[in-house]
């Protein structure tokens, strides 16, 4: 393994933290838009 090279369970936490972050935003801007809308 090279050094400086970050572990794989290390990108999986970044990736997972990542997407749940993007996901609650985009479903808060949705709900927003929809909720605005009405």
């Amino acid at each position: 393994r090279r050094p400086g090279v970050p572990d794989r369970s290390l990108i999986a936490a970044f990736g997972t933290g990542a997407g749940i972050a993007l996901g609650s935003a985009v479903i808060g801007w949705l709900l927003g838009r929809t909720a605005r809308r009405r």
